[in-house]
């Protein structure tokens, strides 16, 4: 419909109007054409229309249109801008500052000012207030993965083939169909962001780091965990590079098996280099700058495969916060260069399961104020953290979780309620998503799915009160 809507108006007749689709969100710019498809929901677009004649019909700026349903994937938009005006040297700038159109050549012409149409398409499933999602992994099953063997070691960072239940040439069938039960419980208990539930790795790092080129997985180095243990980690021994999008089949799977805004995860620069033996860089700054052109790759082909939301995992941020403060922020606003989606970074005291010991604060959090992240995602539920902290952040969403995972019993949706509530005192229910602490990797299934199912009732029990 919004096709046919823009083939009647005056701007398509003009001979030599170049037409190009772009979500204000991604800086590539797809044509569009009258059988255009699109395999991501789009919540905003703007439609720039470069003119090459000099015969620009003139748009009135407060024309308004209005489309009350445009199918999927049009459910989702709320805003669309239509740009009118003839070719310019300068690209139309949006948030950030990053370029939403292609190179656009100058015009013999004079300039005209583009002329602006706002066309508000309302959204048939927005986003609540206070919206519920995963912070990434949901618990695997038995037949899957051996748990038993999962939870008595540390987190993977080489590969870790020996966990897998399923022999190999089965093994990517039993993946996603582990992932359609991940996706089918969020659903189910009343999430309104869906993960895959990292149904597919065997921690949250290492399919990625082991998946680079300059890395060599069959003679691995060591590295202190985060605990202070040795653990066998990737041995950098050449140029990190990433030879091919690594999550894009993932992403594209969840968005096909869900109507949900969907939220991918990928590990984070700093942490990578912290869980590496470098045997090539000059020195772990390098090593992380290098990781991170390699995270900032993959996080536009997930936004360009339909990821709503990409989540970094920076959980050595707060393990190592001197060396975050030499070197990670810098790396971490590196990945995120000149990417337009919207993005995440979640910093935390590690998984429950292994890391059982909370400090009282985040030894670096304020310093996240100055990442390029539109979202933080932090723990309070098993640390009692004070919320005094969010002032820091607060021109960020926060991701706030309120799930303890230390413990399998299942909160009161009440309980959980009362979490929330503690940080309305520094922030306003608009800006925050209510989530676990960690990933839910760790837990039983049935202390899962029941805590998911408190985190959604809580959730409406706070919209009621708002």
């Amino acid at each position: 419909p919004f096709i046919e809507w823009l083939h009647t108006h005056p701007v398509a007749k003009v001979p030599g109007t170049a037409v190009f689709l772009h979500a204000v969100k991604t800086s590539t710019p797809l044509a569009l054409r009258e059988n255009a498809t699109f395999n991501h929901v789009i919540h905003e677009l703007v439609l720039i229309v470069s003119i090459s004649s000099e015969n620009v019909p003139m748009i009135p700026d407060s024309e308004r249109v209005e489309l009350d349903h445009l199918g999927d994937p049009y459910d989702a938009i709320t805003h669309l801008t239509l740009r009118f005006g003839f070719q310019e040297e300068h690209p139309v700038r949006g948030r950030h500052g990053h370029p939403l159109n292609a190179a656009r050549k100058s015009s013999s012409s004079d300039s005209v000012s583009p002329r602006v149409t706002r066309v508000t398409v309302t959204s048939s499933s927005p986003l609540p207030i206070l919206p519920t999602s995963l912070v990434g992994s949901y618990a695997q099953p038995d037949w899957l993965i051996d748990r038993a063997k999962l939870a008595g070691r540390f987190p993977p960072r080489v590969r870790a083939k020996e966990l897998w239940r399923v022999e190999a040439k089965y093994l990517e069938q039993a993946q996603d169909d582990a992932t359609l039960l991940a996706i089918r419980a969020q659903e189910a208990a009343g999430l309104d962001i869906i993960t895959d539930g990292e149904m597919r790795r065997e921690s949250y790092s290492n399919h990625f780091a082991t998946a680079l080129e300059g890395v060599d997985i069959d003679n691995p180095g060591v590295a202190l965990d985060r605990s202070g243990h040795p653990n066998p980690v990737p041995r950098v021994a050449g140029p990190i590079s990433r030879p091919r999008p690594i999550g894009v089949r993932d992403v594209e799977f969840l968005k096909a098996n869900t109507d949900h805004p969907v939220k991918m995860t990928v590990p984070g620069p700093f942490t990578m280099s912290q869980q590496a033996q470098n045997d090539h860089y000059p020195d772990l700054a390098s090593a992380a700058l290098a990781y991170a052109a390699a995270v900032n790759a993959e996080i536009k082909d997930l936004h360009a495969a339909g990821a709503d939301l990409v989540q970094i995992d920076e959980p050595y941020m707060q393990a190592r916060p001197d060396a975050a403060r030499e070197y990670g922020l810098i790396a971490l606003n590196a990945a995120l260069d000149g990417v337009t989606g919207t993005t995440a970074v979640h910093i935390c005291f590690g998984y429950a399961a292994i890391i059982h010991e909370r400090p009282e604060g985040y030894s670096f959090l304020p310093e996240l104020a100055g990442c390029s992240a539109d979202q933080i995602s932090i723990e309070t539920a098993q640390s009692g953290l004070d919320l005094g902290v969010l002032k820091d952040l607060s021109d960020k969403t926060i991701i706030l979780g309120v799930i303890d995972l230390s413990d399998h019993e299942v909160e009161s949706a009440e309980l959980v309620a009362d979490r929330v509530r503690r940080a309305f005192a520094y922030t306003s229910p608009e800006r925050i998503t209510i989530a676990t602490d960690c990933g839910m990797k760790y837990l039983p299934r049935a202390s899962a799915e029941g805590k998911m199912r408190a985190m959604a009732r809580a959730a409406s029990i706070l919209r009621a009160e708002l």
